[in-house]
């Protein structure tokens, strides 16, 4: 507004920045570039809110507040402070980000206690509770060694707050729980404690896939039971930790022993509705299950008594909120800065008036005591002059805000929208009587689906259930594996070797170190063939 290469410019400064209403206006200055900040963050905040991006949005709206404190009177700004609060920490209770969930909602309560909100953040704070408690747990019992519950514990509290580093904990852990299950699996081992070794060496397997000495430890165990039909079972484990490991040479590796012969085969003949189809599920199962035993053909009879497929639903009444339409009205702000304009020019027009009465009483002395006194009063008038055009430069910088400051603003008019939310179970039954005995097999699909769905509110989810046949097929391979290692468990146990009184020599045996002198002729050659295929 001044050229300052101009001398006169300097003294204009000069009464400026010494007039007495000089701090005021830069206050006023200051405020309105404050406001001017925090409106654009709050925009920005809108914006995000209506793309859904409630967290984004929230802490815009903290930005707002926090540039201009003056936003916590306005009736508006809390409404939509705490309505954002709430839906981000829907959205972060969603994803289990419980201690940010609970950050923001005890931020939403800045502007007064909400229901939801102090039900969502007790919510929060339980299932934080639960998941620090479950990993303090798991602490505990890996200080007391008991490596299995540890795993069990940090398992659901990762479940429960992924953020916590629990599957970190165990992987630094894994070298001690191993070395511990396996000297713990061998001493009891040693002591003929066969159950207990057992289920010590297939949880070092648990940590880890790959453990040769759990293996090995696994083999003695069940020759020493004489269960060595079950080795097999070893190929099965190690087939699934290298496909989950992508190792295509190792999984090729794997099935060329599996492919191997090294017992009998199982015929299953099973009539009535979809009895074709649980034969063969039954068959293929038992293809892949070879334990060690003399050779030949097993038969096994049944029948499908009945089968069904059950349909049910459940539903909920939902609701959502939405915005239904933007309705124009007139800006609030705009009114405010308008009426404080008007205040400002008044108060210039009072300060001119008051200036050109003062001028009016000066007499032009220039000598005495009235000249001094006309002179502090000149003086006096030049500074009000420099605080009145402050005054002016004020008033015209609140019109230019004013002119940037639109007069109807659209606000958004919400409603609820109202739709159903069913869930569809499918659940298949086939009653199925096997060598004798009864079984009973379920199996359930379910999904999702939405009516009187909303585009951009509540988005469509057309159902995709199985078919009943494939359902039907789901149930059959369930039982199969289910039934068929067991049966076959249990019949390999009645074909095994005569092995009764001489574990030791057997295991040796396998170990390369002899033959089992106590075993016939016929069953030494069987036992012989049998190592040769099983050994890694």
């Amino acid at each position: 507004y001044y050229d300052m290469r101009r001398p006169w410019a300097y003294l204009l400064a000069g009464f400026l920045l010494t007039s007495p209403g000089y701090p005021a206006v830069k206050e006023k200055l200051r405020d309105f570039s404050q406001k001017l900040k925090a409106s654009q963050e709050r925009y920005k905040a809108g914006e995000l809110a209506d793309q859904e991006k409630f967290c984004q949005a929230f802490e815009h709206y903290q930005n707002a507040l926090e540039i201009w404190p003056k936003y916590a009177e306005k009736s508006r700004f809390r409404a939509d402070w705490v309505e954002t609060g709430l839906s981000c920490a829907v959205q972060l209770m969603q994803e289990k980000e419980w201690e940010d969930a609970i950050g923001v909602l005890k931020r939403t309560e800045k502007f007064g206690k909400v229901d939801e909100a102090e039900k969502n953040l007790r919510y929060a704070e339980e299932q934080l509770g639960k998941a620090k408690r479950l990993y303090q747990q798991g602490k505990s019992y890996l200080e007391m060694r008991e490596w299995g519950k540890a795993r069990e514990a940090f398992g659901r509290a990762e479940d429960i707050y992924p953020r916590l580093d629990a599957a970190e904990l165990l992987e630094k852990i894994k070298p001690v729980a191993v070395q511990d299950l396996l000297r713990r699996a061998d001493s009891s081992l040693k002591r003929g404690l066969y159950d207990k070794a057992e289920e010590l060496y297939e949880e070092v397997l648990e940590w880890d896939r790959e453990c040769e000495e759990a293996e090995a430890g696994l083999k003695r165990t069940w020759l020493a039971k004489g269960k060595s039909f079950e080795v097999r079972g070893l190929y099965g484990l190690s087939l699934v930790h290298y496909l989950k490991a992508g190792d295509r040479q190792a999984v090729e590796r794997v099935r060329k022993k599996l492919a191997r012969s090294l017992g009998f085969s199982v015929d299953f003949q099973i009539s009535g509705k979809d009895g074709y189809r649980i034969e063969k599920a039954l068959e293929g199962l038992a293809g892949r299950w070879a334990y060690a035993g003399p050779g030949g053909i097993v038969k096994l009879s049944g029948k499908v008594e009945r089968v069904e497929v059950e349909r049910s639903s459940q539903t909920w009444q939902r609701q959502k909120k939405y915005i239904k339409y933007y309705r124009t009205e007139r800006n609030p702000e705009y009114d405010e800065l308008r009426a404080e304009i008007e205040e400002c020019w008044r108060e210039v027009r009072a300060e001119e008036a008051d200036i050109q009465r003062r001028k009016s009483g000066l007499t032009g002395a220039t000598g005495g005591i009235s000249g001094i006194m006309e002179s502090a009063e000149s003086a006096s008038i030049s500074m009000a002059e420099a605080t009145l055009a402050t005054k002016k430069f004020q008033c015209k910088t609140l019109e230019t805000q004013l002119n940037m400051t639109p007069l109807t603003i659209k606000v958004p008019v919400y409603d609820w929208w109202n739709y159903v939310e069913e869930i569809v179970t499918k659940t298949a039954k086939i009653s199925l009587k096997l060598q004798g005995k009864s079984y009973t097999i379920t199996e359930s699909a379910s999904d999702r689906t939405i009516h009187n769905p909303k585009p951009g509110v509540v988005d469509p989810d057309p159902l995709e259930l199985p078919s009943d046949s494939e359902v039907i097929g789901r149930a059959v391979r369930k039982f199969a594996e289910r039934f068929v290692p067991d049966y076959l468990r249990k019949l390999a146990g009645k074909l095994k070797p005569r092995a009764s009184g001489c574990e030791g020599e057997i295991e040796s045996a396998f170990l390369g170190k002899g033959q089992p002198s106590c075993l016939p002729e016929k069953d030494r050659k069987l036992l012989e063939r049998y190592f040769d295929e099983v050994r890694f």
